[in-house]
């Protein structure tokens, strides 16, 4: 999907662009370009090392680093990640372009308050760590003394997620991931979540050896392999597009895309979650944080805008190739 937008939006600048095979890539003898190989087709993908052309890898593997000249990534942990083996990387957010041109969601106060999450299953245990879980069941009996109550909608790759660690004790509605049906799944839902994938807090014991025997800076507050390192923010910007506002983790890319407080909130442990969800009970102030984000948002992160940049990128001394 990613590989078709970015296709669409090179196309609208101008630019020649094709899309093909692996098997077709053997044929390219003559083509002096760029091509780029989605995620799945960099391991895969025999490069020569004679050519005329420029290859880019798709958040691609360490290890991928002989095969392409650059990475696309889409953030800026990603970038950072990548930078042993490819210094020269472009962040292009990995956008739903589908959802670009959508109407924003209309909020209204209803006596359920829906809060959304839409990811891979496997990080569903992030609720817990980062604490979202307990802040949730306390949103929850917020909501009940004020007479309304609390649903968690989770849209994942299966209707049935095997998530044992982390549940938060709320009535959950699972939905499996369905392209066609996304957007209107997404736009039932009030307030977006974006938990991230991590080990959660410092060891308080660990970290006192730490400041005592090897003199490092770290509190028993302090945030202990806080993030993914491949982490990005698409699922923030998707509800972003669809007029849902978010409250996301605290991540580089996160505190990029959202200003606390004006376009969302960021959170980062139980109390700041539940405050941030607090913060958007009710209707009109979801709708002043959602529309202030999708303003936002389009005038950052419209595909063709960053198709031309990603053009501007390509002439960096360091890619051209000597004819």
């Amino acid at each position: 999907m990613w590989v078709r937008d970015a296709a669409e939006a090179l196309a609208e600048t101008g630019v020649s662009v094709s899309t093909f095979s692996l098997q077709e890539l053997a044929g390219l003898h003559d083509f002096d370009g760029v091509v780029l190989l989605d995620k799945a087709a960099t391991a895969k993908a025999e490069i020569p090392k004679q050519r005329n052309y420029l290859v880019g890898a798709i958040n691609p593997p360490e290890h991928a680093a002989a095969k392409a000249d650059f990475a696309v990534v889409g953030s800026i942990e990603e970038k950072v990640a990548l930078a042993r083996s490819f210094p020269l990387a472009f962040i292009w957010p990995l956008v739903e372009r589908q959802f670009e041109s959508a109407k924003p969601r209309d909020h209204i106060d209803l006596d359920v308050v829906t809060v959304g999450y839409h990811g891979n299953s496997l990080h569903l245990g992030a609720m817990r760590s980062s604490g979202l879980a307990d802040a949730l069941v306390q949103f929850k009996n917020r909501l009940e003394r004020m007479n309304r109550s609390l649903r968690l909608k989770v849209i994942t790759e299966t209707a049935q997620p095997n998530w044992k660690v982390g549940r938060p004790a709320v009535s959950i509605e699972f939905i499996k991931y369905d392209l066609a049906r996304v957007m209107d799944d997404i736009q039932t839902v009030d307030i977006g979540v974006v938990p991230n994938a991590h080990f959660g807090r410092a060891n308080p014991f660990l970290s006192k050896l730490q400041r005592r025997f090897v003199s490092l800076d770290v509190s028993k507050n302090d945030y202990v392999m806080r993030f993914k390192e491949k982490s990005n923010f698409g699922r923030a910007l998707v509800f972003q597009q669809l007029g849902v506002p978010v409250v996301a983790d605290l991540t580089p890319s996160n505190v990029d895309l959202i200003r606390d407080g004006e376009t969302g909130y960021i959170a980062g442990n139980t109390a700041s979650w539940f405050q941030s969800l607090s913060s958007l009970v009710d209707a009109p102030a979801r709708k002043k944080i959602a529309d202030a984000a999708h303003e936002r948002m389009i005038g950052r992160f419209k595909t063709v805008d960053i198709a031309k940049n990603f053009l501007s990128f390509l002439a960096t001394p360091s890619l051209i190739r000597e004819p």
